[in-house]
């Protein structure tokens, strides 16, 4: 990666395996939990314990859905 942090709620599922330290399942479990609107949210899925958030925060964060307006 050139610096910049990649976009947990919209990178797919080749470049979370690339570049982050996930492994396929946390991967998928990231997916199918989107949107998330805070990076706090990641505490609540399965497998992301302290090392994995920690791991992510170098890499990646959330960027939180655009509002739609109606």
């Amino acid at each position: 990666m050139d610096g910049r942090r990649i976009d947990l709620n919209s990178a797919d599922l080749t470049t979370l395996l690339s570049e982050t330290a996930l492994d396929i399942r946390r991967a998928e479990v990231l997916i199918s939990a989107r949107p998330l609107w805070d990076s706090s949210e990641l505490r609540m899925l399965p497998g992301f314990g302290r090392k994995t958030l920690r791991d992510l925060a170098v890499v990646a964060r959330v960027v939180p859905p655009s509002p739609i307006n109606i």
